[in-house]
């Protein structure tokens, strides 16, 4: 399981390395592959596009291998006898006592056979000779017997067969149902009354079959095949019953049935291929017949019919070389399944023993089909088409033995054919025709073994597996979880058991009878080739029950295995043919050229290939599916039941167990290793790792199934069940750990959601899958628990003691902890501290080292994988105390709450946890009033925090406002006022596209005043920090006046300088060149020449020029000088300047004298005005002719003078009088020399005495 806390909270760190399991995956993948490449019958029959019918059985390469010659000396057999059960004691005396009628047969089914004696019915079990059923209601004598399946819903469930008992005059159908017995076995009972009962019509009966869905099929002595057709209605004996004839149609209905004008060719044998829809009907004369079944009941129609004569005809002209009269007749007709062969569909046997294999599909579409890719076997049937012609043993020239003679019965199935011959009337032989040994010869080969019974046959059947299921796969493939095929062979003596032998079985035999290291092993090992016989040889090593055996096949596969050479790795390894001539002479089957694996021994591929073919059924199979109930619900289930987990868990087991036995025999550990000695034992050590991966995965599976999927699946996420249902077994084995991790905490949450205790179920998963379910995670599990009673615990010293058991538990555990639900359950029962103290326990356990808090405090870079993943590991665990904060602050009366938490986590001394509680708070917008504006000390570590994001927000160009004025409240705080102040400064001057010339302003203005604080202190470096800050302060304030002035005129300033104007502090150079000089801004440019204290008196008298000539009328000329001149100072308000314009201006614009002097005396004073004045009416006159009246300013002069002496209180009042007398008197000598101005002299002259009058 990984050692990071993964979706569910369950730790999940890998099992073994991922490249392990790769390496085994992969070779895994290869073995099942080269499985699936076992040639098909129709590749080893050879029929292809340019040969579309073929002969085999000719030649040496595709004759037979004789079991004896090949096994010489060896007391080993393909096919033996297994036991013999006689008649029933009561049948032989009903025999014995009575002269009778009688027939026989076999229900392998139902494991009974069956004897008529004239009208009675007999049915026993062959298993033992007991439980002997009897039916006496019959009155007519009867001559066949059958046993079909029931149609689905047509009978109550109990019914389970139904018993077609045929007589001279009626069809009788009986109900079969069983009861129990004793030892576990079944007894058969016969329900008295009848089903139904059909009357014949004069029709004799001659076979009887049915069909997997419930269908009856019969065929009659006038070569008619006939469906008896029921349907269930309301109750029992409302059923309808009725017979169609598929060979004559309606006819059929209106011409009695002793009308028949044809020869009779009754039908012999009915053969049904369920998995097709088609049957087949053997006729007397030889006549084989292929019928289509419909999907539903009395739906059948005649494919095709192919007559002796022209079946013959075509076999002929496939084997020229031998007679018409070996292939007929046809004796025996045998169905080929879709898991016997996709392209051939029944076999036709004859008495001499030839096979003829049949197919419904044209040759040529079937050749271009199976060219194309594999072929599944789907093309429409169209007729009845003989492609191969498998001859018998004893047709090749070599040939030792006679070709059989007087077949009577036979078998085909999977690769095996039996046939029965009559020797004699007491006597019979029954050859065994088989593939097992042979499953990748290129051509047909098969071994050939015969068995002696001193009874003629009366039928052979071969008997059901316990674990029914259809394999494409050769036996060699599946023999490890295959039981022996069985057969029945029924005699007038009773019932013959035989058995047919696996490939494993062959080696016990040779192995019992002449030990690991014979020739006879060796040429079993050669025969088979050595990775196949290496992993048959580990089917006993590992799986046999007898020790003996176990230790002789260990002792093979370890001997024989040993040799490393180039082996094939893309195809099974070819087999040895022998030459039955010269049994000392293999020769091996041509093959493609194999792709080399130079170096790994034949041991390493059998162990591969035994563990690829246990992990078979469930590696490519979807772990789950979507089933929908009754009520149109969805629910999830298992792909494969329990049973079929826990046989390949059963096997692997065994496999483990010999891996722990014998792996270090399998690898060399010395100085003479090689390369290719290294590689092999990596190989071997990844498979055992996957071996034991495996067990685990798949016992926490069955545990799984035994809780029923569907039951579990709410406790489980909905990405989870999403994922379940894409994913393979394959995938749920190499790197399903965080699937296994979930289903581990739903089966967890299950127990707990049901308040049981999950004592029983811990310790289970424990043992089943220890790597996956560790100790830490039974502890984590059982202190969820305790936490959950004491959520429902009243008691408060009982629920403080379970409270502080499970938090031991957990820090115990950590970090194999659900650690979500486990805050959720802590913050229920409000243990805040508790929270903190798990949190920071998983934290140290998934970095032990503190390679994630060095890679935080020395700031590594991303690159430095292990400390970055150690890192995230820890922040990824204190979330969750995160995630507890923000529940707390999220309620309406959480924040106390929230605050007991909040101070536990800051009192921790791991700094990761404060930077997660920090982040959450300066998210939520609380550090200033959870830390900064309460009277608590300030938290350690904030101040770094801060500096942090302050670096990384500067470096990242974002937005760093926030964080100074945290920082800058952090300094206030804790009294360094200059540091709060350096804070502001930086703000305000480090150029930031976001922060606008205002709030500049507003920064600098709050660090002038930390720094005056009285705190603060005084030094030199704090005076020259003071006076730098007041400076930035009057150019900030100047270039907010220019910005003002900016916004509120059109101008021709380009987007860049406006942008910097407003959001960049300018120093007063650019200020006044760059924007107010271009923009003429004069009364910004008197303000920038004062802040800068600037001397140049041709400058200012210019700006004020400028300022007063582009001003008009003489009101806002007058009030935008006065605004001005209230802000400057001494030469930057040059008076006399100004009075002399503005009077020009007043004079021309016709303004009331003394306008300007009154204005004037508003900025300047009276004095400075009054000197003025006394300096400009000393100028010439012709000074002013250009305002057009040269008296203006002298009557300007008047009424300010007369303004003066009416004023109340003058500052300064001798030195006014003085000057305003010396004005007059100046006034008054000019007047006298002019005429016309008699008023104006005696407007001076009442001053004039006034103010003589002050002296």
């Amino acid at each position: 399981m990984f050692s990071s806390l993964n979706q569910t909270g369950m730790m999940s760190a890998p099992l073994v390395a991922q490249d392990l399991l790769s390496t085994a995956g992969n070779t895994v993948e290869r073995m099942l592959a080269a499985d699936s490449t076992f040639p098909s019958l129709l590749e080893a029959t050879k029929v292809s596009q340019h040969c579309l019918h073929t002969a085999s059985g000719l030649s040496d390469i595709d004759s037979y291998v004789s079991f004896d010659s090949f096994l010489h000396g060896v007391n080993a057999k393909h096919i033996v006898s297994i036991g013999q059960v006689p008649l029933p004691r009561e049948i032989s005396q009903h025999i014995r006592a009575s002269h009778y009628h009688s027939k026989q047969g076999l229900f392998p089914e139902i494991h009974r056979a069956w004897m008529t004696i004239d009208s009675d019915l007999y049915l026993w079990s062959y298993d033992q000779g007991i439980d002997t059923a009897y039916f006496d209601r019959l009155t007519e004598t009867i001559t066949g017997v059958a046993l079909v399946k029931p149609r689905q819903g047509v009978f109550q469930p109990y019914v389970r067969r139904l018993l077609v008992v045929v007589t001279c005059l009626e069809v009788v159908i009986l109900g079969v149902t069983f009861s129990a017995g004793p030892a576990g076995s079944e007894l058969l009972n016969l329900i008295p009354d009848s089903v139904f009962q059909l009357p014949l019509d004069n029709v004799c009966v001659t076979t009887t079959v049915g069909t997997n869905d419930g269908r009856i099929f019969q065929g009659g002595d006038e070569g008619s095949l006939f469906e008896i057709v029921y349907k269930g209605n309301d109750g029992w004996f409302g059923k309808s019953c009725k017979r169609i004839n598929h060979s004559h149609g309606l006819l059929s209905l209106l011409v009695p049935s002793f009308v028949n004008f044809s020869e009779k060719d009754s039908i012999t044998q009915i053969a049904v291929d369920d998995s097709r829809g088609l049957l087949y009907a053997l006729t007397s004369k030889g006549t084989i017949r292929a019928y289509l079944l419909g999907a539903e009941p009395g739906n059948a129609s005649l494919l095709s019919s192919l007559s002796e004569s022209t079946l013959v005809q075509q076999a002929v002209s496939i084997v020229r070389t031998l007679d018409g009269s070996v292939f007929k007749p046809v004796v025996s007709l045998q169905a080929l399944e879709v898991t016997d062969s996709s392209h051939f569909h029944v076999v036709g046997v004859t008495s001499s023993g030839v096979r003829l294999y049949l197919t419904t599909l044209v040759p040529a579409s079937l050749v271009a089909a199976s060219a194309g890719g594999q072929w599944l076997g789907s093309g429409r049937p169209q007729g009845l088409y003989l492609v191969h012609v498998r001859m018998p043993p004893g047709y090749t020239a070599g040939a030792t033995q006679a070709s059989p003679q007087h077949v009577c019965r036979a078998l085909c199935r999977r690769g095996t054919s039996l046939m029965v011959q009559q020797r004699a009337e007491q006597a019979s032989v029954i050859a065994c025709l088989s593939r097992d040994l042979l499953p990748s010869a290129s051509h047909l080969a098969e071994t050939e073994a015969r068995l002696q019974l001193d009874d003629s046959v009366d039928e052979i059947v071969e008997l059901p597996l316990s674990i029914p299921g259809a394999s494409r796969e050769p036996l060699v493939v599946t023999q490890h979880m295959e039981l022996q095929t069985k057969y029945a062979v029924l005699s007038k003596q009773g019932v013959t058991l035989l058995a047919k032998q696996r490939p494993s079985d062959v080696l016990k035999s040779i192995l019992l009878g002449s030990g690991p290291e014979s020739p006879a092993t060796r040429g079993f090992f050669a025969f088979l080739g050595e990775e196949q016989a290496c992993a048959t040889a580990l089917v006993l090593a590992c799986f046999d029950p007898n020790s003996s055996v176990v230790e002789a096949a260990t002792r093979a596969y370890l001997l024989m295995g040993a040799e490393r050479r180039q082996a094939p790795v893309s195809a099974p390894a070819t087999p040895l043919i022998f030459n039955p001539s010269n049994v000392s002479t293999p020769l091996r089957a041509p093959t493609q050229a194999p792709v080399s694996n130079m170096g790994i021994s034949a041991r390493h591929e059998g162990l591969y290939i035994l563990v690829s073919r246990i992990l078979r059924p469930l590696w490519s199979m979807a772990t789950c599916k979507q089933v929908q109930t009754d009520n149109k619900r969805l629910v999830l289930t298992s792909n494969c039941d329990s049973e079929l987990v826990a046989a390949v868990c059963t096997y692997l087991e065994a496999v483990a167990a010999f891996l722990r036995r014998n792996l270090h025999l399998m690898v060399r550990n010395n100085q003479n290793e090689t390369f290719a000695d290294n590689e092999e034992k990596k190989s071997l050590e990844a498979l055992k790792q996957l071996v034991f991966q495996t067990l685990e995965v798949l016992g926490l599976w069955r545990i799984v199934c035994e809780h029923q999927l569907h039951v579990l699946a709410p406790q489980l996420s909905a990405d989870l069940q999403t994922q379940l249902t894409k994913t393979t077994f394959k995938e749920l084995l190499m790197c399903g750990q965080d699937v296994c991790g979930g289903l581990l905490v739903g089966l967890i949450g299950l127990y707990l959601g049901d308040n049981a205790s999950i004592d029983a179920i811990s310790a289970k998963l424990r043992t089943t899958c220890p790597s996956l379910f560790r100790s830490e995670d039974a502890a984590s599990a059982k202190a969820k628990q305790l936490l959950q009673q004491a959520q429902q615990e009243e008691d408060p010293s009982t629920k403080n003691g379970l409270l502080v058991t499970s938090l031991r538990l957990l820090q115990e555990a950590a970090p194999h902890v659900d650690l979500s639900a486990v805050c959720q359950q802590l913050l229920a029962l409000k243990s805040f501290d508790g929270i903190v103290r798990v949190c920071t326990a998983c934290a140290k356990a998934v970095d032990p080292y503190d390679f994630g808090l060095k890679h935080y405090t020395n700031e590594l870079p991303a690159e430095e994988t292990v400390g970055a993943e150690c890192l995230r590991r820890r922040m990824e665990t204190y979330s969750e105390a995160v995630n507890a904060l923000d529940k707390l602050y999220s309620q309406s009366e959480g924040h106390i709450n929230g605050r007991i938490l909040l101070q536990s986590c800051l009192r921790q001394s791991d700094p990761l946890l404060r930077e997660a509680v920090y982040e959450w708070l300066l998210c939520k917008g609380l550090i200033q009033t959870e830390l900064l504006q309460r009277n608590d000390p300030a938290p350690e570590g904030l101040e770094v925090f801060l500096q942090r994001l302050q670096i990384k927000s500067r470096a990242e160009g974002s937005d760093e406002r926030k964080v100074s004025e945290l920082l800058w409240a952090l300094y206030e705080k804790t009294g360094r006022h200059a540091m709060a102040a350096s804070v502001l400064h930086k703000a305000a001057v480090t150029p930031e596209p976001l922060v606008p010339l205002s709030e500049r302003i507003y920064c600098l203005s709050r660090a002038l005043l930390s720094l005056r604080s009285s705190g603060a202190g005084y030094n030199q470096s704090t005076g020259l920090f003071s006076k730098e800050l007041e400076d930035q302060l009057d150019v900030a304030k100047l270039q907010l006046k220019v910005l003002e002035e900016v916004q509120k005129m059109d101008h021709n300033l380009s987007p860049a300088l406006l942008e910097r104007l407003n959001k960049t502090l300018l120093s007063i150079t650019d200020l006044f060149q760059l924007y107010a000089v271009p923009l003429q801004l004069w009364e910004s440019q008197l303000a920038i020449l004062q802040c800068s204290n600037h001397e140049d008196a041709n400058l200012v008298n210019d700006i004020w020029h400028q300022l007063i000539c582009s001003t008009r009328p003489l009101e806002a000329l007058i009030s935008r000088v006065e605004s001005v001149g209230k802000l400057l100072q001494g030469h930057l308000f040059p008076l006399e300047l100004l009075a002399k314009e503005l009077e020009a201006v007043a004079c021309q614009e016709g303004a009331p004298a003394g306008t300007v002097a009154k204005s004037l005396v508003k900025v300047a004073g009276l004095e400075s005005v009054m000197s003025s004045y006394e300096r400009l009416l000393r100028q010439p006159e012709w000074a002013w002719g250009p305002a057009g009246d040269e008296h203006y300013i002298m009557r300007s002069a008047a009424e300010l003078l007369g303004e003066a002496a009416n004023m109340p209180a003058i500052q300064r009042r001798k030195e006014v009088v003085v000057l305003a007398i010396d004005v007059a008197t100046s006034c008054l000598s000019q007047l006298y020399t002019k005429t016309c101005v008699e008023e104006l002299i005696g407007q001076f002259r009442r001053v004039q005495s006034i103010f003589k009058t002050m002296q």
